[in-house]
C-alpha cells in the first residue's frame, strides 16, 4: 500500500483513473524499436547460448527475457493494432519482423567477428 501511495505521489498523471482501470502500456512499435529489440537479441543471446547450454530452465528463460519479451513488445507491441481488412496481410507488422531479424543477425555477425 505504500509503495502505491509513493507512485501516486511520484507519478500522479499515470495513477488509475476514477473507473480505476488500470494502467496499459503503451509502446508503439517502430522500425527503430525493432532494429534494437534485434540487436539485443543477437548480441546477447551468442554469449549466453554456449554457458546456459546444458541448463536448460536457464536457457530458457535467457531467451524470454532477451528474445521472446524484446521482440514482442518492440516488434509487435502492446495493445491492438489497427490491421486494415480482414484477410489480408499486415504489411508493417511483416516489415518490423524483417528488420528484427535482420538486425540480430547482422549483429550475430558483427559480434563474432569482434
Amino acid at each position: 500500500m505504500v509503495l502505491i501511495c509513493l507512485v501516486k505521489q511520484v507519478y500522479p498523471e499515470q495513477t488509475r483513473s476514477e473507473t480505476d482501470r488500470p494502467i496499459n502500456m503503451k509502446i508503439t512499435p517502430t522500425l527503430i524499436t525493432a532494429a534494437m529489440a534485434g540487436v539485443l537479441s543477437g548480441i546477447v543471446m551468442p554469449i549466453l547460448w554456449p554457458k546456459l547450454i546444458d541448463e536448460g530452465g536457464s536457457l530458457v528463460i535467457a531467451f524470454l527475457i532477451f528474445v521472446a519479451f524484446p521482440a514482442h513488445a518492440f516488434v509487435m507491441g502492446f495493445g491492438r493494432q489497427p490491421t486494415g481488412k480482414p484477410g489480408t496481410v499486415d504489411m508493417d507488422l511483416l516489415k518490423r519482423v524483417g528488420v528484427w531479424l535482420g538486425a540480430a543477425m547482422l549483429a550475430m555477425v558483427i559480434a563474432q567477428a569482434v
